[in-house]
């Protein structure tokens, strides 16, 4: 995980929300394939959205989507 602008992303109170992103195997289905696939991170991943406390306890994960949509949809997606 990168370091981000605190701005770019979302605040409850105290609580920073970042981005975050895991690998995975690769699925033999091409269709879940290209759903999962970073070009940035070129590899199949998974990203999901982590809540950080000041103290640096996680707080909140999202659920995970592929790895091709966009952290801004993610933000856009998730309900917190």
């Amino acid at each position: 995980m990168g370091t981000y602008p605190k701005s770019d992303f979302p605040t409850v109170g105290e609580f920073a929300f970042f981005p975050a992103t895991a690998h995975s195997q690769v699925p033999s289905s091409m269709k879940i394939k290209s759903a999962m696939y970073s070009r940035y991170k070129s590899h199949v991943t998974y990203k999901g959205l982590l809540g950080i406390a000041p103290s640096s306890a996680v707080t909140f994960i999202s659920q995970l989507f592929g790895g091709s949509i966009s952290d801004k949809e993610i933000d856009s997606v998730v309900v917190f």
